[in-house]
């Protein structure tokens, strides 16, 4: 079983952070307006997991933990889903990456 891991951490913050401004599906991103976009154009204010990823700059390895499997990107545009329930997902692999670094560490 993949489990997030101390060192996905700093990548799985900055993903929520993004997440949090702004999600969406279908698209990495999407401008104001609803335009699809690059993940990394300035001017986005939404974005997939996958985008986020990338805005991030960071390995999509921390995500595939987080979910338990490597499809995230179908995970995201599944139909139903939630900024919300990504979002909890993102906490929960916040916190078991932080139990994880605990237990490595004795703290």
């Amino acid at each position: 079983m993949l489990k997030p891991q101390p060192e996905d951490l700093p990548d799985l913050k900055r993903i929520r952070n993004i997440i949090r401004r702004g999600w969406t599906q279908g698209a990495s991103a999407r401008l104001a307006n609803g335009k699809p976009c690059s993940a990394l154009n300035s001017r986005a204010k939404s974005w997939c997991l996958w985008g986020a990823v990338n805005k991030a700059d960071a390995t999509g390895t921390a995500i595939i933990r987080a979910l338990q499997h490597y499809d995230y990107i179908g995970w995201n545009d599944q139909f139903g889903r939630t900024q919300e329930e990504v979002l909890a997902v993102l906490d929960a692999a916040i916190a078991d990456s932080i139990k994880q670094e605990k237990e490595i560490h004795g703290t």
